[in-house]
């Protein structure tokens, strides 16, 4: 049924109507209406699409669009300072206070397990300044880079030593 609507003869003769008295195709004389003297077509021989004309830039036109903010550049700065720790909160009863204690000494122990594998992390860091193509000025960056890591590493001691005696005092010990 399909291949009858679709390979049926037409009664429309747009087949027949492509070919002209002579012959050759309507595109064929299509091409030789852009021929000017000597067959050559007048924009770009053999007929063809020509360039359109266009008006020239003026100077001073141009349109100041507005501009999402969310596209331009982030401003890249220093980053954020630490944050000031928060005085403890007024709890009701001692449990409280040991229960929010607890959990800032979790924390802390993990900041200090992070400090302690950044020092175990030097090693790595010193032999691969030695091995650098520039070991002197390599070196001195690993010098200045173990100083600070050190600096943190006490520092993260100091706290955990804090907590640890805030809490054996609240527990009585």
């Amino acid at each position: 049924m399909v291949g009858l609507l679709v390979f049926w003869p037409s009664g429309d003769d747009d087949a027949k109507s492509a070919k002209q008295e002579d012959g050759k195709s309507a595109s064929a004389k299509a091409n030789r209406r852009g021929r000017g003297k000597g067959g050559e077509g007048a924009a770009r021989g053999g007929g063809g699409v020509a360039a359109r004309a266009v008006d020239d830039a003026t100077p001073g036109a141009s349109i100041k669009g507005k501009v999402n903010p969310a596209l331009l550049p982030k401003k890249v700065g220093m980053a954020p300072g630490i944050p000031e720790e928060e005085p403890p909160p007024k709890f009701d009863n001692v449990e409280d206070e040991i229960a929010w204690y607890e959990k800032k000494l979790e924390k802390a122990n993990t900041q200090l397990q992070a400090r302690e594998r950044n020092v175990e992390r030097l090693l790595k860091v010193k032999q691969k300044a030695e091995d650098s193509p520039d070991p002197t000025a390599a070196l001195a960056r690993y010098e200045k880079s173990k100083r600070v890591v050190e600096q943190n590493l006490e520092k993260a001691k100091a706290k955990v030593a804090d907590i640890e005696t805030k809490l054996a005092e609240l527990r009585g010990e």
